[in-house]
């Protein structure tokens, strides 16, 4: 893959990992259970993330200038994105000035729950901006869906070290990368379905050909099956566990994202 194409991988990773934990400091104000001092830990490191997913995604772009060129074009997935990040940013931003300066708890709580939802709606802009409706690959919109739930998988484990993790929540934690895997099996069932045979050559490429060691290896079992155990491993802390299952998630969307570039590098092959 080129240069830009890592990038993007990476910041898919980063923003999976920071918008996961912006989410479960959310589910933490709306649902309770997490501590003020696990709430400002998760949410500095959600900002923290968030920033240098943003930062990856404008070295990307080649000049910081061309952010300000994608800003006036609102039509573009590209502006979407970006204005998702910035939005995300200040939320997560003001979330933690909140909690940090002890503000009342309706407003923690709104601004909490603000930030994780923007920064879910950020990854839904993030997996939409692979969308192209003239490609056989990539022309179905339920492509962006594994991001957002590998975000929310990973929230859910974020949960799992930040509140007490009995049998229910364990159980809940078991049940996210089932979701996750459905949704990659709906987009790749899309693709067999196609009648177009760049997308069969996609789909054959990148569950048994050259594509699939990264597949199966890195998205399927490191960002779903391993994340799957998590919670049923007795030996390890929940705050290990919870800590694992976020990165182990970031990585299996960082890996969706080289997923899909990686098919629609296939073209097929002419029939004579």
């Amino acid at each position: 893959m080129s240069a830009i194409a890592w990038n993007l991988v990476l910041l898919a990773g980063a923003a999976s990992a920071g918008a996961g934990a912006a989410a479960a400091a959310g589910a933490g104000e709306t649902l309770g259970g997490a501590s003020g001092p696990d709430l400002r830990r998760v949410a500095s490191s959600s900002l923290i993330l968030l920033l240098l997913a943003l930062a990856i995604g404008i070295l990307s772009l080649g000049h910081p200038s061309m952010a300000l060129t994608i800003l006036s074009n609102p039509g573009s997935g590209l502006f979407w994105e970006l204005f998702a990040f910035g939005a995300s940013i200040l939320l997560s931003a003001a979330y933690v000035a909140a909690l940090s300066k002890g503000a009342a708890e309706s407003t923690c709580r709104t601004a909490g729950t603000l930030s994780g939802s923007f920064a879910l709606l950020l990854m839904l802009f993030i997996g939409l901006t692979s969308y192209m409706p003239w490609s056989p690959v990539w022309g179905t919109w339920t492509l962006a869906v594994p991001f957002v739930l590998f975000a929310v998988q990973g929230a859910v484990f974020v949960r799992i070290g930040t509140v007490d993790a009995g049998p229910r929540t364990r159980k809940f934690a078991s049940i996210a990368p089932a979701v996750t895997l459905a949704s990659i099996a709906i987009y790749l069932s899309v693709l067999a379905g196609s009648s177009d045979e760049t997308a069969a050559a996609a789909l054959s490429e990148g569950i048994s050909g050259s594509f699939a060691a990264g597949f199966w290896g890195l998205v399927v079992i490191a960002g779903i099956a391993v994340p799957a155990l998590l919670p049923f491993l007795r030996n390890i802390s929940p705050k290990i566990a919870g800590l694992a299952g976020l990165l182990l998630s970031a990585l299996g969307c960082g890996a969706f994202q080289w997923f899909l570039g990686a098919l629609g590098t296939v073209e097929a092959v002419p029939v004579y």
